[in-house]
């Protein structure tokens, strides 16, 4: 069987960068400055406004004269005014085209965020913080993390860049949890503690909701105040404790800020670490009963592109050494050599075969997930959010609101869903069924002006019809 990719890395990779959105406006402080300060702000607001003619130049004067007034009344550094400050700053310098300076007032911010939430409490230097404090502290210092991470355009920056501060919102999550402050305890948590019919049983560290071969096909099947009960295919019923305040008050900037880390995993082809850390994120999703159902979709059709291209390094290391195989036997045709041929064979090592079937084997499991998640978010778009697309399918290209931007979202994950399960049918030789999907997949991309999608359908059904003359031949 011949793989036809789901996607370039680089497509997806921009998909799912286009599922975080900026929480970095809110950042303006709406706070009490004190009277000699406040006076400069206003006319730095003033300059910048269109009644000062957009003057940033002058508006960056008197924000720096602002700091620096700041500094003499001796402001806390980490508080939202003093840093609310620092940030006008160097949004002026961006107007400025000035992003090399800016970027140093960004870097200097989160260096003493990081230097205040890592501190020891023993240290003399930093007043220890309170729970709420230090929850405060760390939604600003993800904030900011997330548009600057965004911005970095190699991964290998990226990656560590991300991590450390997403190392900090872990611990502290683990710790409103009750598990100490132990990243490990992360894991420990996501291998929770579930109630199988009535027993308390340990749920293995792979995604709960994503084990076929485990527990059959799972579906929630009612929601309380604080758990999820879901029925699974082998008949036992799974109660999930939820705990959404472990994750507030910074539950979108994790999430956004995990997105990107998973992102600079992709760029850097570590497809592994990336499908792990989605599966993490989804879990910690459910967990904290995140209430955004776009992005949720959004992240579960990123998964499905991880499975999918899984079962792409597996079926090229089973070519491989399907290669070598028949090399050994004096097999001319290396796509002619059938698994009861390698099987049967004395010329063939115990390794090779062992090798060979868990290759085969791995590659067909990842190829029905990516296919049950991407039916996943069909069934779950039918069921909750069609009718919305439909209501509004004629300004979902037009209103900005954050209601129909929110309903176009869900749309997106519709059609990419459609143009997975398309793709999947091409690559398993079901060109009726691929066709089938990729034309609705079309038309679903069309009615949201989804023209970077729209390219790649084209080119897949491309594929489907060669393919299909092929065959026929």
């Amino acid at each position: 069987m011949r793989l036809v990719p789901l996607s370039s890395k680089a497509l997806w990779g921009i998909l799912l960068l286009a599922t975080i959105p900026l929480a970095y406006k809110e950042y303006w402080p709406h706070h009490t400055f004190p009277t000699s300060v406040a006076k400069l702000l206003r006319k730095g607001l003033w300059a910048e406004s269109n009644k000062g003619e957009y003057d940033y130049q002058l508006a960056l004067k008197y924000y720096i004269e602002a700091l620096d007034e700041a500094k003499n009344l001796k402001l806390d550094p980490i508080s939202d005014e003093y840093t609310g400050i620092q940030l006008k700053i160097a949004e002026m310098l961006e107007r400025l085209s000035m992003y090399e300076e800016a970027f140093l007032i960004y870097s200097e911010i989160l260096t003493l965020y990081l230097t205040v939430l890592t501190a020891q409490p023993d240290n003399p230097n930093f007043k220890p913080l309170t729970m709420d404090q230090r929850d405060h502290l760390i939604m600003k210092d993800l904030r900011l993390a997330v548009k600057i991470g965004r911005e970095l355009e190699n991964p290998n920056l990226m990656k560590p860049f991300m991590m450390t501060h997403l190392l900090i919102a872990t611990d502290q999550i683990c710790r409103k949890l009750g598990h100490g402050a132990n990243l490990a305890s992360a894991v420990e948590y996501v291998q929770r503690n579930a109630v199988v019919n009535g027993t308390s049983t340990k749920v293995s560290s792979q995604p709960l909701l994503m084990k076929p071969s485990k527990r059959g096909s799972v579906q929630v099947v009612k929601k309380t105040e604080d758990s999820l009960i879901v029925s699974c295919g082998d008949g036992t019923t799974l109660e999930i404790v939820q705990n959404p305040d472990a994750w507030e008050p910074f539950i979108d900037e994790y999430f956004q800020a995990s997105d990107i880390y998973i992102l600079s995993l992709i760029l850097l082809e570590d497809i592994t670490g990336a499908f792990e850390s989605s599966i993490n994120l989804w879990e910690q999703m459910i967990l904290a009963d995140y209430r955004v159902p776009h992005r949720f979709l959004q992240h579960t059709c990123n998964i499905g592109s991880l499975c999918f291209n899984r079962a792409e390094q597996y079926e090229y290391g089973e070519i491989k050494l399907r290669r070598e195989i028949a090399k050994t036997l004096g097999i001319e045709d290396h796509l002619s050599l059938t698994a009861e041929q390698i099987e049967a064979s004395d010329k063939v090592s115990r390794v090779d075969k062992d090798a060979f079937r868990e290759l085969v084997k791995q590659k067909d499991f990842s190829i029905g997930e990516a296919k049950s998640t991407y039916e996943m978010v069909l069934n779950a778009i039918k069921e909750n959010h069609q009718a919305d697309i439909d209501k509004h399918a004629d300004v979902i290209n037009s209103d900005t609101s954050k209601e129909i931007q929110n309903t176009r979202y869900v749309a997106e994950s519709s059609a990419l869903a459609s143009y997975g399960l398309g793709v999947i049918n091409l690559h398993l030789g079901k060109f009726d069924d691929a066709e089938r999907y990729l034309r609705e997949a079309r038309i679903k991309a069309k009615k949201i002006e989804y023209g970077m999608l729209i390219d790649n359908i084209e080119d897949e059904l491309g594929k489907v019809f060669r393919e299909r003359s092929q065959q026929s031949q």
